[in-house]
């Protein structure tokens, strides 16, 4: 893609306004040195403790990446629990003025994800997470912010990350409510709901999400994504279905024809959240009026600038724009 046609594109994104619906996780990351190991278990590990960051992560990592990459409004609807990490979540997306739809639900936990990284070395994950479906009284609620919102915005983002937000019954009524506002949806899926997906502009899933959808296990399972991702775009009858594949990129798959684009050589740092920027970046830009090949090219150099940061990171349209030089030439 040339330089100007990418700052095009960029330019457009602070028109966008987007509503994201999923998991939101609190994500902390301990950072510190590994120098000695405990005396008590000789092969524990001691990090000697050098500081701590929190950020929003899952649907809320998106959110913030819709935020950092320009779009003049950014919704998210999701659950909190009845826990100070909840207070931490609200007072993060106030300091990102994004438009608060969170639903507190205090007899549940905040999902949270909490990293020991040493050197850039990830020592641990420590998860604390609720993962049983919502009531139908928090889906109700939850629809209604929706409601509220729809017609407001230009596309919807649904990041489900298994925590329980997005359930069948919520994509249906959610899936209705956009095709009567001709919203485009854009869906990263965790579980195995399909058939909801129906009529999506965008279903997103990673290889390993693609095998599920199938039942499929092996070490050949890259060898058959051609065959996955056409089944899936038949099944779903969404408009695109992307399947990424991580440092060996993304696959297209539409009507009319199939695609593979390859990320650009990175150092990778932290893959934490890159996922998130490739699904902000993907849905921004189609909404731009990139086409889909357009589209797949801005979220790959995205999630290349994504994974060489630390944590749960965004990236800036200054940054991306970076990566395509006035004298490229290649579509």
């Amino acid at each position: 893609m040339k330089r100007t046609r990418a700052s095009e594109l960029l330019a457009k994104f602070s028109e966008q306004r987007l509503l994201v619906v999923g998991d939101v996780i609190l994500d902390k990351f301990v950072w510190g040195e590994v120098n000695r190991f405990s005396p008590e278990a000789h092969t524990c590990p001691i990090l000697d403790h050098t500081g701590q960051t929190t950020m929003l992560g899952g649907a809320g990592n998106v959110a913030t990446n819709l935020n950092a990459l320009g779009s003049c409004c950014v919704s998210l609807v999701g659950t909190i629990g009845g826990d100070p990490e909840a207070d931490e979540i609200r007072l993060l997306m106030q300091e990102e003025k994004l438009d608060d739809g969170l639903l507190r639900i205090l007899d549940r936990s905040t999902t949270v994800k909490t990293r020991f990284v040493s050197k850039g070395t990830h020592l641990l994950r420590y998860d604390r997470e609720v993962i049983e479906p919502v009531g139908q009284q928090e889906e109700k609620v939850l629809l209604s912010a929706i409601r509220h919102r729809v017609a407001m915005c230009h596309g919807i983002i649904i990041q489900d990350y298994a925590k329980g937000v997005v359930t069948p019954s919520l994509l249906r009524a959610l899936m209705s409510m956009a095709k009567e506002e001709n919203v485009p949806v854009f869906i990263d899926p965790k579980k195995k709901h399909w058939y909801h997906f129906q009529d999506a502009e965008l279903v997103k899933p990673n290889l390993s999400e693609a095998m599920a959808a199938f039942g499929v296990s092996g070490d050949d399972q890259a060898n058959h994504v051609e065959q996955w991702g056409r089944s899936m775009l038949q099944y779903t009858r969404a408009k695109a279905v992307i399947v990424t594949q991580g440092e060996d990129g993304m696959y297209l798959f539409t009507d009319e024809k199939e695609i593979e684009v390859l990320p650009q050589p990175t150092e990778v740092v932290d893959v934490s959240g890159a996922g998130d920027t490739s699904m902000a970046t993907l849905a921004l830009s189609k909404l731009a009026g990139a086409s889909w090949i357009e589209a797949m090219v801005l979220a790959n150099a995205a999630a290349g600038i994504a994974v060489g940061k630390r944590g749960t990171s965004v990236v800036t349209p200054d940054e991306l724009l970076d990566r395509f030089s006035k004298e490229e030439n290649d579509e």
